[in-house]
């Protein structure tokens, strides 16, 4: 355990079951249980150590070459696959900023920051051919199961994407959760409307994401209009975690309630389509009211 807190295991991170390092050891004897936690508390404020290989965003050879020889799931575009999440994400345009650590670069009026500015005739273009990239900062942790690309039918439109997550911070290191093969789609003319691809099957929570192309289709720059996420911000399953409605946190993610901040706009005819059961379905009415009761107090 010593070697994976050295080299920065983050307690927090949840299995498929939605398990934490923390919410496992509260079930062991409290004994040993505070072995670990005083072991955790040693390291927490230890700088973090780098595997001789780690990515590292000034050597982008490194990043590709040797870094991630796993590159996650293979991914087509608009492939049928299961959807765990079929909802967006409303796009908030302070995710990403002018920053060099949130870009590679970018040429003339065309920034980075374009790609969530919801406008299909915007873009982002990179100087570089190959290895460009872009960081996301969501500020809270959102798990994340598919991205929407929008995109054209060009050269110089991207075409091997990894995305990527990091658990230290904006400047990573990153690790490659799966690689989106994307195509040529839609209009050869920039004053065309972008063309959606959805890249299915993958599934990582973290605050800090990275879009890396590796490439585009032949042309002298990379260029795309924008993405999208499919995911969920992790408050919104905590709250209906503590309340032990998890196995509903999906159901009304899916429709839409996928940030915290939407949670108060659930409404009676929207418990009604998920929850058939009255006792559960009151325990959520209540919550609300009282979610209500504390912003209305804020205001």
């Amino acid at each position: 355990m010593r070697i994976l807190l050295l080299f920065g295991a983050d307690m927090d991170v949840e299995n498929a079951h939605n398990e934490t390092p923390r919410s496992l050891l509260a079930a062991y004897d409290p004994m040993k249980a505070d072995v670990f936690l005083r072991l955790v508390d040693e390291y927490a404020n230890r700088p973090r150590q780098i595997p001789l290989y780690a990515d590292h965003d000034e050597d982008d050879d490194i990043l590709i070459e040797v870094g991630h020889s796993d590159r996650g799931p293979l991914l087509a575009p608009n492939s049928a696959v299961s959807m765990e999440v079929t909802s967006l994400l409303d796009n908030e345009q302070h995710w990403t900023r002018i920053l060099d650590s949130y870009s590679s670069g970018y040429m003339e009026m065309n920034p980075h920051t374009n790609l969530l500015d919801g406008d299909p005739f915007s873009f982002w273009v990179s100087p570089l051919s190959r290895n460009a990239w872009v960081a996301f900062n969501f500020e809270r942790k959102y798990t994340i199961t598919g991205i929407r690309i929008y995109g054209w039918n060009s050269e110089q439109m991207i075409r091997t994407l990894q995305v990527q997550i990091s658990r230290a911070g904006i400047d990573g290191p990153y690790v490659t959760v799966a690689t989106c093969l994307c195509e040529r789609l839609g209009g050869d003319d920039p004053s065309d409307p972008a063309e959606p691809q959805d890249f299915h099957g993958f599934r990582e929570t973290s605050r800090y994401w990275r879009l890396l192309i590796q490439d585009g289709h032949g042309g002298r720059y990379l260029c795309f209009q924008g993405v999208e996420f499919y995911g969920y911000d992790r408050e919104v399953w905590n709250f209906f975690k503590n309340l032990e409605l998890e196995a509903y946190a999906l159901s009304f993610i899916n429709l839409g309630f996928n940030k915290l901040c939407f949670i108060s706009l659930i409404n009676d005819e929207d418990i009604a389509e998920v929850i058939d059961d009255e006792e559960k379905a009151k325990i959520l009415s209540v919550a609300l009211a009282e979610r209500h009761q504390k912003e209305n107090k804020q205001l």
